[in-house]
């Protein structure tokens, strides 16, 4: 089964994966707009941007963040394993540890919010935030993106660093 998108999220996903409008996007949907999938279809579009670097390229990590480690397991490990067929495209699988490592060195990492600071000083190539209405621990959505995540991208993959390895 492949990657089906409605008008709408196609819109999302072109904006952000395809034509690079933007550099972060941030969907307010209604419930049942499939936010969650498309974050996931994100999810393997960039994993699949990275599969064609060579495996000596380092941080090739997408990571898809929600609320708690059992949201980020019940909501993406089946749709990324068996609804996007990614479990089979892999070198190692872990639902409990919430991971899907794939050739090349390339790993989808499903991430807690409450677990948001084991992120520091990682390079993340992408990262999905979902449910962050919810992120009201500290140091909240805006502080967690500021000060994790943004920094994860930016120092590990520089519109420079882009640039030299394609």
């Amino acid at each position: 089964m492949g990657i089906v998108l409605h008008p709408a999220q196609s819109q999302i996903f072109g904006d952000l994966m395809v034509s690079r409008i933007y550099r972060h996007i941030a969907a307010v949907c209604a419930r049942g707009f499939g936010k969650s999938y498309v974050g996931g279809a994100i999810a393997v579009a960039g994993a699949g941007e990275l599969l064609q670097l060579d495996a000596s390229v380092p941080h090739k990590l997408v990571t898809i963040i929600a609320p708690t480690h059992s949201q980020a397991i019940d909501i993406y490990y089946p749709l990324l394993a068996y609804e996007f067929g990614l479990e089979s495209a892999c070198t190692e699988v872990s639902r409990a540890n919430g991971y899907f490592r794939l050739p090349r060195n390339v790993e989808i990492r499903l991430v807690s919010f409450e677990a948001i600071e084991r992120l520091r000083g990682l390079g993340i190539y992408l990262a999905i935030q979902d449910e962050i209405s919810s992120y009201t621990k500290s140091p909240g959505a805006k502080g967690a993106f500021e000060e994790i995540i943004e920094p994860c991208i930016i120092t590990r993959w520089s519109e420079d660093r882009a640039k030299e390895y394609g």
